[in-house]
């Protein structure tokens, strides 16, 4: 396309933004890398159980008021309106940084527990 038509059409060209957030989203990906391998360890400590003879009844009993606000926390704070007006890597990491503790805090209450 001629350069002037170009121009008449959609203004100045501009060029595309840089890279930036590159940062943020590696570090997001492992906040988040570190709470799937927490939730990994759930599964695994369920499988345990499971196979050491407890039923899936009282696993998911003991699970459930525990399980429901630690996924629910991220989801609330991630529909909140700052939240959402950041940029996705942004929001992944901050709801990453949410849920990470509840996570953890979890994990440490299933082994102390268990």
């Amino acid at each position: 396309m001629n350069p002037q038509t170009y121009a008449r059409l959609y203004g100045a060209a501009r060029p595309a933004p840089g890279g930036r957030g590159t940062g943020v989203a590696v570090v997001a990906g492992v906040v988040w890398g570190v709470v799937v391998l927490v939730l990994h360890g759930f599964g695994l400590l369920a499988f345990v159980m499971l196979a050491g003879g407890e039923s899936a009844g009282e696993l998911l009993v003991r699970a459930a008021p525990a399980g429901v606000p630690a996924v629910a926390l991220p989801a609330v704070v991630a529909c909140t309106p700052a939240v959402r007006r950041l940029t996705v890597p942004a929001r992944f990491l901050v709801t990453g940084l949410v849920a990470l503790p509840v996570f953890l805090g979890l994990a440490l209450w299933a082994l102390a527990s268990g």
